[in-house]
């Protein structure tokens, strides 16, 4: 009974530097092959000299450039993955999760961006709410991560709304105008999220009033009078009563060169007559105290007024 011989054959292996300066000759069906980080990548077959083979076209993604623009699952740098498995992650149903709908409730309501009136004291409870698209790839117990910009607490939190934050040194009153950005990014299978804010601004309160009084020293007679807490004196304002027109704007706020318009008749031109009245320091407005310029109407009025002030 004849013996049945097995041959084994190895095909030679080596890094580009090492065929590219031996650049033997292979042989008609020889295959060379291409080391690279230890790992065989790419194969020439002969016949001819290594350096004037072309490389076997293989199934592998062999580009190193990091991804710019990833579609689907695709992410950081596919290198030697198959192609298959590229095109699979370019074509996956695969979609980040994101925010939408960011509001908070520090002004009493749920809104993007909420006002409260400087020195107002605020201890919570402040709460956030939104909603989330493609939740079902968020990663992890506590997914949400919110910064709480300096005034209220951070850190990571379940997807379970509204997310309850604390105020860092209650109460709040701050004695100033300033803006608090609150942000939310998410952490999914694939990363994290671009932040999403929503704000909280104590701006100071805006003042207006009818008054027979031609000069004022306090600022009693705004109590219980329509105000707006605002950082912009740029709007309409309502005068529904006889007698002069009265408007306070916080000196903080840098009033100056104003235009003014009585737009309850829309043939109206700009120029109403109002006049400075100069400042009163330290009016309390029953919440918080600061200076505040002073405008009048020139005339005593009979009808009720809308005033543009721009």
């Amino acid at each position: 009974m004849s013996k049945r011989v097995i041959r084994y054959f190895q095909s030679p292996a080596f890094t580009a530097a090492e065929w590219s300066g031996r650049n033997p000759y292979l042989n008609s069906g020889e295959i060379g092959y291409l080391l690279e980080g230890g790992k065989v990548t790419q194969a020439k077959v002969g016949p001819g000299l290594w350096n004037d083979l072309e490389f076997v076209a293989v199934d592998k993604y062999t580009s190193t450039d990091p991804v710019t623009n990833p579609i689907g699952a695709v992410v950081v740098t596919p290198t030697g993955q198959s192609l298959e498995d590229v095109i699979h992650d370019m074509l996956s149903p695969y979609l980040a999760p994101s925010v939408y709908t960011l509001l908070n409730n520090v002004g009493g309501t749920f809104n993007a961006a909420n006002n409260r009136e400087i020195g107002e004291s605020f201890a919570g409870p402040f709460n956030i709410t939104f909603g989330v698209n493609q939740s079902s790839n968020l990663l992890g117990a506590t997914p949400i991560n919110v910064n709480g910009g300096g005034i209220f607490t951070s850190g990571s939190f379940a997807f379970i709304v509204p997310i309850s934050l604390s105020a860092l040194a209650p109460p709040l009153h701050p004695s100033t105008q300033i803006t608090y950005v609150i942000g939310v990014t998410l952490t999914h299978i694939n990363g994290t999220t671009s932040v999403v804010t929503t704000s909280v601004s104590f701006n100071p309160r805006i003042m207006w009033t009818s008054s027979p009084l031609s000069t004022i020293s306090d600022g009693t007679i705004f109590n219980g009078r329509p105000f707006t807490i605002s950082g912009d004196y740029k709007q309409d304002y309502n005068f529904s009563g006889g007698g002069y027109s009265w408007l306070a704007i916080p000196s903080m706020l840098s009033p100056a060169g104003l235009v003014y318009t009585d737009v309850t008749d829309p043939n109206a031109t700009a120029g109403y007559s109002m006049e400075s009245m100069g400042t009163i320091a330290a009016i309390n407005n029953g919440v918080g105290t600061y200076n505040y310029e002073m405008y009048r109407s020139t005339y005593n009025l009979i009808s009720p007024t809308i005033l543009r002030v721009r």
